[in-house]
């Protein structure tokens, strides 16, 4: 794991549950020079941001009987009704957690089930079905991204004292595998693709301490 104490420039997006988002300019000389901005204080995006790759930016969220999904203004943080809802009681179907685009209408998230593991959705809203992928066999903790072909997610406590980011595999959850370990005192809530090759960003929600994560040598 690297500390950003120098990265390159980029834009970082992370929710903040019911207070909105953060966007986070990271320039050149690393976070020492970092800037960050609330975007939409006071709407929740709690389920989740993520880009898609037509550049837009959707929101997940869930009430206790639908699952919706939201178009944001990055700039603004506005957004009009729900472009897209399936139908979920919280009370005997978990709390969703977890959520990225992919592209063409899909999307992918995950459930938190009694006792203790997340079976994985695939969302196809050109369809309107949401079909289960099964049981990953872990607790997911945090948003999913997608970079390189994979979707990655921060999942908790999968062995002694450690936390972890696991690669979802999306034809079967169960064959999903984790990539990379983390003390269990840190939390990576939100994850993203970085400009270099193999290497995420991730957001430390218990510090929001910002660290560049390889998933190689670790």
């Amino acid at each position: 794991m690297l500390m950003s104490n120098y990265i390159h420039g980029q834009e970082f997006y992370t929710d903040i549950n019911m207070y909105g988002f953060l966007r986070y300019e990271i320039n050149n000389l690393g976070c020492g020079d970092c800037s960050y901005e609330v975007i939409s204080p006071g709407v929740d995006v709690s389920g989740g941001i993520s880009f898609g790759p037509d550049g837009v930016l959707y929101a997940f969220t869930q009430t206790n009987t639908e699952l919706q999904i939201m178009i944001v203004d990055p700039v603004t943080g506005t957004s009009g009704p729900p472009v897209f809802t399936y139908p979920w009681i919280v009370a005997t179907q978990a709390f969703a957690v977890g959520f990225v685009s992919v592209g063409g209408g899909i999307f992918y998230l995950g459930s938190n089930n009694p006792p203790i593991t997340s079976t994985i959705y695939k969302w196809d809203t050109n369809t309107g079905a949401l079909i289960s992928l099964g049981d990953s066999g872990y607790v997911l903790r945090g948003e999913m991204t997608m970079a390189w072909g994979n979707i990655y997610v921060s999942v908790y406590d999968p062995t002694v004292a450690m936390n972890a980011i696991l690669q979802l595999d999306t034809i079967n959850s169960a064959n999903s595998q984790v990539v990379f370990y983390y003390p269990l005192n840190q939390l990576y809530c939100d994850i993203t693709a970085y400009s270099i090759c193999n290497t995420l960003i991730g957001w430390e929600c218990f510090g929001g301490n910002l660290v560049l994560i390889n998933l190689i040598d670790g």
